[in-house]
């Protein structure tokens, strides 16, 4: 814990050291007018850009495979967290020793199923 604690510490350092310099000189000089329907201009723009990506095939599969390779590390991260957090999960999905026991069960018979055949 000590050790994530002072990666944190150093990465919120580093963030803020190097934020201050920009945030005292940036003036931002193109924007996006205000407009009366704000949302729905917004959502308007959001799938021009996804049809306009479509036609850049690259781009797409990059965005797809940022997406998966995001959550592979999102889940890393979880399931390497402290000790107490597969009991949280057993906690919040209700997973007791039953419902693993239908599981197990539940697979073996779709196994037996599938040797069957």
């Amino acid at each position: 814990e000590t050790a994530m604690a002072a990666a944190l510490g150093i990465v919120a350092v580093w963030w803020i050291a190097m934020s201050v310099p920009l945030l005292r000189r940036y003036r931002q000089k193109h924007f996006v007018e205000p407009e009366p329907h704000a949302v729905r201009t917004s959502f308007r723009r959001l799938f021009a850009t996804l049809k306009e990506m479509g036609r850049h095939k690259k781009l797409l599969l990059f965005f797809i495979a940022y997406f998966f390779y995001i959550d592979g590390v999102y889940t890393v991260i979880h399931f390497t967290s402290n000790p107490e957090f597969p009991a949280e999960l057993d906690r919040v999905y209700k997973i007791t020793d039953g419902v693993l026991r239908s599981m197990i069960v539940a697979l073996d018979e779709e196994q037996a199923k599938a040797e069957a055949k």
